[in-house]
């Protein structure tokens, strides 16, 4: 004891120290985080392993969209709130995505608190309608992705008004840009790209007299010019890139699990709950295809998986294996190549690889 006192004393302003529980027996455990007293470390403690953010489309009951495929019914809607609720998840915003990664001291979210983002694309008036009392009956708050057209030149009446979406920015909702007119970024002029993404925050920051920091990507597609354009205008960037963000390595890249119709709530809590599956995914350009090797762990061999590409599932098999090959025509310059399995606890684990090509295409 009187050594761990000597050594706390000694590297107390190099390193944090967290010490346990005593049992009667003497030291339980002592964990020391961080090395050698003599010396600062600039390491970022990160206070959660990954933080799931969920993307929906439409709200409404299903013999209204009864083909749609990116509705959720309200009933399915609010057994997925209540069971974030239930388990301890809390909403935050984009704002507040560096202040959950900061260390616990400054978790914004409050103890045993778990933090969660709830987006919804496109702006339709079924999540006033249906997801707004929803998320406001259990405290949570969303970030809305508009098209600005919409706004005031909706002939459908699918979408929601000034009136509405003042409202949800009085609640504390989020308002973020999802361009002017929701085209694919990658198939206009630059000309276009620019007036899209830069014209689309003016807009909305001139009807709504706010600050828009966050962008979503329309259909998920982006180029490297693309890109490098939300960069230079917003803050934070959400794409449809399977995975649950660990660490958030890239702000302009935030992953999103994309909420469907056919979704089973076994299904969406395994999402909620996914951890990092550790395997080595490599991929390669031969005569037109992509080539995606994949090497798995002992520990993921013989367990059933879903593989996905650029977030649509395209396959479930058993991994039989500790290697597999997939292969893919050309799709966007930029894709997304997903491997998920279930681990002994019923957890499901996830590895998400971005691949880089240059043409466009279908999967096989």
């Amino acid at each position: 004891m009187k050594f761990l006192k000597k050594k706390l004393k000694m590297c107390e302003s190099a390193f944090a120290v967290k010490i346990l529980k005593y049992s009667v027996a003497g030291v339980l455990s002592a964990i020391l985080l961080s090395g050698n007293c003599g010396r600062q470390t600039a390491e970022k403690i990160k206070y959660f392993e990954h933080i799931p953010v969920l993307c929906y489309h439409h709200i409404n009951p299903s013999e209204l969209l009864k083909d749609v495929f990116i509705n959720t019914v309200p009933d399915d809607f609010e057994k997925q709130i209540q069971f974030l609720h239930s388990s301890g998840y809390m909403t935050i915003l984009s704002k507040d995505i560096p202040d959950v990664l900061a260390p616990a001291k400054r978790n914004i979210i409050g103890k045993n608190k778990k933090p969660v983002l709830i987006t919804f694309d496109d702006g339709y008036k079924s999540v006033y309608d249906y997801a707004y009392p929803i998320m406001k009956k259990y405290g949570y708050k969303g970030i809305l992705f508009l098209i600005s057209d919409k706004i005031e030149n909706d002939r459908s009446r699918m979408y929601m008004n000034k009136i509405h979406i003042s409202e949800l920015i009085k609640e504390g909702w989020e308002i973020g840009s999802h361009t002017i007119t929701h085209p694919k970024l990658n198939s206009i002029s630059m000309e276009d790209i620019t007036n899209e993404i830069a014209d689309s925050k003016t807009a909305l920051e001139k009807i709504f007299g706010i600050q828009i920091v966050s962008f979503a990507y329309p259909y998920g597609i982006f180029n490297k010019k693309v890109l490098n354009l939300v960069k230079d205008n917003y803050k934070y960037a959400y794409s449809t890139i399977q995975g649950n963000n660990y660490e958030f390595n890239d702000l302009h890249l935030i992953e999103r699990y994309l909420v469907l119709k056919t979704d089973e709530m076994s299904n969406f809590k395994m999402h909620i709950m996914s951890k990092k599956l550790e395997c080595r995914i490599n991929s390669e350009l031969y005569n037109n295809v992509l080539y995606v090797d994949v090497s798995f762990p002992q520990a993921a061999r013989e367990r059933p998986l879903q593989v996905y590409f650029n977030s649509r599932i395209i396959r479930e098999l058993p991994a039989e294996d500790e290697y597999l090959q997939f292969k893919f025509n050309y799709y966007y310059e930029y894709n997304n190549f997903s491997i998920v399995m279930q681990n002994d606890a019923g957890e499901q684990c996830s590895i998400t690889k971005m691949i880089h090509i240059s043409k466009s295409a279908e999967v096989y």
